[in-house]
C-alpha cells in the first residue's frame, strides 16, 4: 500500500494525510467499521446527536419548524442504510413530512409522530449504534405457511409449520372479529379491503405461536434470514423494502419489525401461488381434516404481542386530522436559498 502512495506521489499526485486513519476501528462519513469486533453501525458522536435531537424536540413540546424536521428526517434515512431495524419505524415521519411539503414555518408534530420519534429514541439507546456485520445466517427452508381470509364481519388468520408432513405438523387458526381487531374493518364490517393487512398479521402470529421470537438477543448475535411463505406479493416486496405509508398496514410492519429485530431475527416472506397455498387457505377456511387436532396451537388475539400496535392506533384519527389540517393551509412552497449555514453540524 505504502509503495503505491509513495509512485503516485512522485508522478504529482497530492495527499490530504490528515485524512489519512489507521487501526481496527474505522470511521467514515458517520459509519463506524470496527474489525476487531466484526461490526459495522453508526459513529457514537452521530448517535448522539440523533437521540439529543429528539429530547430537544421533546422538551420544545414537539414544536419543530419544517426545515429542520426534513433535515433530521434526511439523517435518519441516512443511518438506515446500516442500521436496517430502523427503517419500517420512518414510515409515519415520512407521511407527516409529505403532507408538510415545503410550507415552511413551526408546526406541532402530531402524537404518532412523537410517540415514534421517542421510541426510536429508546431503541438508539437501548440497541447501541453497532451491528453484527457479517451476513445473516440463511434459513435453509421455508418455515411456516400462512394464509388469512377477510369476511364481513370476520377475518381468519393460519397456518402450519412446513418442516414436518401436514399430518405431523403444528398448526393455528385464529378468528377474529370487528371487537378483536376493529382496525381490520370499516364501519360496516366489511375486511376484503384489509387482507395484505391480515396476511402480514398472520405472519406476526406464525412468529409468535411457532417460537420464532423467543427471548430478545444481542446486537453482537449474527442475525438469521427466516424464510416463510406467503401468497401475497406485496408482502413479499414490503420485506424487502422494509417500508410503507398505508394504514394500518403501516402499524402491522412496524410491530413486527419490532419484534423480529429483537429477537435477531429477518423475516423473508416469500410469495407462493395460491395453488401451492391451498392447505393453510384450507385452514381458513376451517377444514382441518389434513392436519393433526393435538398439533394445534391454541392462541388469542389477546395473547399476541402488540403492545406498540395498540398505542400508535389510538393516535391514527389524530395523525389524520393533522394531516388534513395542514394539506388545507398550505400556500405556495416556500423557495428557500440552499446554504450550509442552514445546516445543524452533527
Amino acid at each position: 500500500f505504502w509503495l503505491w502512495v509513495k509512485m503516485y506521489e512522485l508522478l504529482g499526485a497530492h495527499y490530504a494525510y490528515k485524512k489519512f486513519r489507521g487501526g481496527l476501528q474505522i470511521s467514515f462519513e458517520g459509519f463506524m467499521i470496527d474489525y476487531a469486533t466484526d461490526k459495522v453501525g453508526l459513529c457514537k458522536r452521530r448517535g448522539d446527536w440523533l437521540v439529543a435531537w429528539i429530547q430537544k424536540v421533546k422538551e420544545d413540546n414537539f414544536l419543530v419548524s419544517c426545515h429542520k424536521f426534513a433535515e433530521f428526517l434526511g439523517r435518519l434515512g441516512f443511518v438506515a442504510q446500516v442500521l436496517f431495524w430502523l427503517k419500517p419505524h420512518l414510515a409515519p415521519l415520512y407521511s407527516w413530512a409529505a403532507a408538510t411539503g415545503k410550507s415552511g414555518g413551526t408546526f406541532r408534530l402530531p402524537e404518532m409522530v412523537a410517540i415514534t420519534l421517542g421510541f426510536i429514541a429508546d431503541l438508539l439507546k437501548e440497541e447501541t449504534y453497532m451491528l453484527a456485520a457479517a451476513l445473516p445466517r440463511r434459513a435453509g427452508r421455508q418455515a411456516f405457511r400462512t394464509d388469512a381470509k377477510c369476511e364481513t364481519g370476520r377475518v381468519v388468520l393460519a397456518g402450519w409449520e412446513t418442516n414436518d408432513v401436514p399430518g405431523r405438523a403444528r398448526w393455528f387458526s385464529l378468528e377474529l372479529s370487528p371487537e378483536d381487531a376493529p382496525y381490520l374493518f370499516d364501519a360496516a364490517r366489511n375486511s376484503q379491503w384489509a387482507s395484505t393487512s391480515a396476511e402480514l398479521l398472520a405472519s406476526l402470529v406464525a412468529l409468535h405461536v411457532f417460537g420464532h421470537l423467543g427471548e430478545p438477543g444481542t446486537v453482537a448475535e449474527l442475525p438469521l434470514r427466516l424464510r416463510a411463505g406467503t401468497d401475497t406479493q406485496a408482502n413479499e416486496a414490503l420485506t424487502k423494502h422494509k417500508s410503507t405509508t398505508k394504514f394500518p398496514l403501516m402499524l402491522i410492519h412496524m410491530q413486527l419489525s419490532l419484534l423480529t429485530a429483537r429477537a435477531r431475527k429477518m423475516l423473508c416472506l416469500e410469495w407462493c401461488p395460491r395453488d401451492e397455498n391451498e392447505l393453510a387457505d384450507a385452514l381458513t377456511n376451517q377444514v382441518f381434516k389434513a392436519f393433526c387436532p393435538s398439533r394445534r396451537l391454541l392462541v388469542k388475539y389477546g395473547d399476541l404481542p402488540l403492545d406498540l400496535l395498540h398505542v400508535l392506533l389510538k393516535t391514527k384519527d389524530q395523525f389524520l386530522q393533522s394531516k388534513r389540517d395542514r394539506a388545507c393551509v398550505q400556500g405556495q412552497p416556500v423557495k428557500r436559498r440552499r446554504s450550509s449555514l442552514d445546516k445543524s453540524v452533527w
